[in-house]
């Protein structure tokens, strides 16, 4: 029986990267599916994964490169531990915002809106932080991050 490999190409931070294994499935199921791999080994898994298992490389570390599997570089891996910086840093400002009253009075008449407005913050803030480490390849994602986060803190700080 067949392995299957699931994958997510339109990953922004790392193309390609592993969604998911299976080990022994029913081609039947798998067959045409997109995003999917079929691997047809003897041994049960394709001679890449069987590296990767042996390295104790966890799934959530593969990618997909052509037809088979390896182990994310570190540069991806780099990717993603920004991405969860940008995301946390985010969801942080997100959420000091969200306790100033201010922004509450401001929005008092129409509270719906308000998860949408912050929804909506946390986007431009990634779209800065993005915008600016590729303009800027000397600054890193962080201290971007320490930059808008001191930025938004004075704002807060400063309301009337």
């Amino acid at each position: 029986m067949p392995s299957v490999i699931t994958f997510n190409p339109d990953s922004p931070t790392v193309p390609n990267r592993v969604t998911g294994y299976k080990r022994s499935v029913q081609e039947s199921d798998w067959a045409g599916v997109p995003n999917s791999i079929l691997y047809y080994d003897p041994s049960g898994d394709p001679p890449s994964v069987r590296q990767l298992i042996a390295d104790l490389v966890p799934i959530s570390e593969w990618k997909v490169e052509g037809s088979i599997v390896v182990a994310l570089t570190q540069a991806d891996k780099d990717a993603l531990a920004a991405q969860a910086a940008i995301d946390a840093a985010a969801a942080t400002v997100a959420a000091r915002i969200a306790q100033t009253q201010w922004l509450k009075d401001a929005l008092s008449e129409d509270n719906a809106i308000l998860p949408f407005v912050l929804k909506a913050m946390v986007k431009v803030i990634r779209l800065e932080i993005i915008s600016q480490v590729a303009t800027n390849p000397a600054k890193t994602a962080n201290a971007l991050l320490l930059e808008i986060a001191a930025e938004a803190n004075a704002l807060i700080d400063a309301r009337p």
